[in-house]
Formats: C-alpha cells, structure tokens, sequence
C-alpha cells in the first residue's frame, strides 16, 4: 500500500511507492522503505529531501495549506475527446517529469499551465503512467 504523509515544515514521507522517476525521467529504487520527498523544490537529490528546506526556512503552513491539499482539474478537448488533467499541489514532487514528457501541454510559463490543446492523447498518458 502507497503511503504518502506530509511532515510538518519538511518532506513529503512515503513508502511503497510503485513507480518513482528521478529528474530526468531514470527509475530510482529507495534504499529504505520509507523515505521523505522534497516538496521544497529546491532539492540537490531530488525526488529526495535533502534537507534544503531547514536552511531556507521552508514552512508547510504558510496559509495556502488547504490549496495545496485541494485537487485542482484542468479539462480541454484532445484529439476530439475530452479530457481532465488533476493534481494536488501538496503531493506533487515539482521534478517536472509531466515538462519532461509532454511539455507541449505542461508549460509552467502559460496561464493556464495545463495547455490540453496542444498535445496529444498519447503524451497526456505517458505523463499519466510515469
């Protein structure tokens, strides 16, 4: 079972989880069986927390907690059909692995940053079962 629990002011600490990609899209096998994941961004080691967060002060109760903990939906026409992107902020590792494999749809310098129209069913999945 995939157990994800966010620490207060750190990483995102998890065990069992299935199917988990380094920045540049490698598979990565943790040492341990629980492990914490950078929500920081900031990261040399990134999925994993390094510890950054400490030294720049990173707070997980900032306000926006119950955004960051709030599914968010994009939903556009693909190829004729329609389709609903979503993702919860809190549980995002921000390694940009959805830029990394479709960026024609998942472009953080567009408002929206979900850009459906642009791509294709076949790279929203591959994003989806990274």
């Amino acid at each position: 079972m995939t157990i994800i629990k966010p620490m207060k002011d750190g990483p995102l600490v998890a065990q069992g989880i299935p199917n988990l990609k380094d920045p540049v899209g490698a598979d990565v096998k943790p040492e341990k069986p629980a492990f914490g994941l950078c929500r920081f961004g900031q990261s040399k080691n990134k999925p994993f927390c390094d510890g950054s967060h400490t030294a720049a002060g990173f707070s997980s109760d900032n306000g926006d907690a119950k955004l960051r903990n709030t599914p968010i939906q994009y939903t556009g026409q693909v190829e004729g059909k329609s389709v609903t992107v979503s993702y919860t902020p809190v549980l995002c590792g921000h390694i940009a692995e959805c830029q990394r494999l479709h960026k024609q749809v998942f472009d953080p310098s567009q408002k929206p940053w979900v850009q459906h129209e642009n791509g294709n069913l076949e790279g929203i999945l591959s994003v989806i079962n990274a």
